[in-house]
């Protein structure tokens, strides 16, 4: 039996380790190459990173191995944000909308509002000129129950003093001269002023005795044209206001038919007869001054 030499031995031994050696330098980049990166999580990662570090790898390559575990917690907090804005964005929407809806329904309510106070003003309005037209209607109606009339025709003009039937008189033959209207302190003709109401004039007498207020508020109301105002001894009542062919006695001078009398008859076209002539330019005299006589004899007009 032959004996194996123990250098042979050795040497065999050793090309084999050697060979080994290079075989598994050989496939270890193949093994690398072929091996693909699997995700993990962060924890894995960081983890990943600290042994790395441990082993001596550089501290920027473990910070890129956190880098790239890290993406996907990173890409969820993005969404999470994303959702977050959205539903931000939408409850900011659904908040503009309710404040544009509820400015529209305010606006609707102050025209609603308005038309309604529009309505009611409206129909106020229209119910105090029914009452108005209703009170002027009633106030004729008593007026006309309260007015006395004459049918004196018109147009006779004579000197002198003339007597009449009604006192003071509401027409007939009259001074050629009229009486200019206005406010008068002291009685007047009767004659003047009967040709004052012929040219349209309202002629308003008043006792003399009549409290100085109630004067006053009659030479408020005389302040007009084709008014006469004069105190008249021995009348039938405190005040009595005349107009061609229309006279009425009043309570005094607050009788709220003073006023409607003078609406009435003043420069009616339908009750004077000489409608549009003048109440100016005639005499301004009193009762004591003597213009009657001038001039003598009767004249038609």
């Amino acid at each position: 039996m032959s004996r194996a030499n123990p250098a042979s031995t050795e040497s065999a031994r050793g090309a084999a380790h050697h060979h080994h050696a290079i075989s598994d330098a050989a496939i270890a980049p193949t093994r690398a190459a072929n091996t693909r990166p699997v995700p993990r999580r962060a924890d894995a990662a960081r983890a990943d990173a600290a042994r790395a570090d441990t082993r001596g790898n550089s501290g920027k390559g473990a910070m890129a191995v956190l880098y790239y575990a890290q993406l996907p917690a990173r890409f969820d907090l993005a969404r999470v944000r994303a959702h977050q804005t959205r539903r931000m964005m939408k409850r900011k929407d659904r908040n503009e909308r309710q404040e544009r809806q509820a400015a529209q329904r305010e606006a609707a309510e102050r025209r609603r509002r308005r038309n309604a106070l529009f309505l009611r003003g409206a129909l106020v309005v229209a119910v105090l000129g029914a009452a108005a037209v209703a009170y002027r209607l009633y106030m004729q109606r008593h007026l006309l129950d309260a007015v006395t009339t004459a049918t004196y025709p018109a147009g006779l003009h004579v000197a002198g003093p003339i007597n009449y039937t009604e006192s003071p008189p509401v027409g007939g033959t009259h001074n050629v001269v009229w009486q200019n209207c206005g406010v008068y302190a002291a009685p007047i003709h009767n004659e003047h002023a009967v040709h004052s109401m012929e040219h349209g004039a309202v002629w308003i007498t008043y006792r003399p005795d009549l409290p100085p207020d109630q004067v006053q508020r009659l030479r408020s109301t005389a302040s007009d044209d084709f008014i006469l105002l004069s105190p008249y001894p021995g009348l039938a009542s405190p005040v009595v206001a005349s107009a061609w062919n229309h006279q009425i006695r009043l309570d005094g001078a607050s009788d709220s038919r003073l006023r409607a009398f003078i609406a009435r008859y003043k420069n009616n076209p339908d009750t004077t007869p000489e409608f549009g002539a003048p109440c100016a330019g005639g005499t301004g005299a009193t009762a004591e001054a003597d213009t009657l006589r001038t001039p003598q004899g009767s004249t038609v007009r």
